[in-house]
């Protein structure tokens, strides 16, 4: 029989305690600004600026990745 483990919430995972906070502080504004830069830019290509080690793309797909499997652990 599998072991039953405790919930991940902020008191126990100092990881997710720092991205809350993160997200209290700065989620509301990025949530705004995505939305409103997903409306300017219907129907038209973006061009992703050039940072020296660094792929954007990449990172967005990877942040889009993993935000889709944390939503899928949410247990509300």
């Amino acid at each position: 029989m599998g072991t039953t483990q405790a919930h991940v919430n902020i008191e126990n995972n100092f990881q997710f305690l720092l991205f809350i906070r993160l997200w209290k502080s700065k989620g509301k504004f990025a949530l705004s600004n995505i939305e409103e830069f997903v409306k300017l830019t219907e129907n038209r290509m973006i061009d992703i600026p050039k940072i020296p080690g660094r792929d954007l793309k990449d990172e967005i797909l990877q942040m889009k990745e993993y935000l889709s499997l944390l939503i899928d652990r949410f247990s509300e």
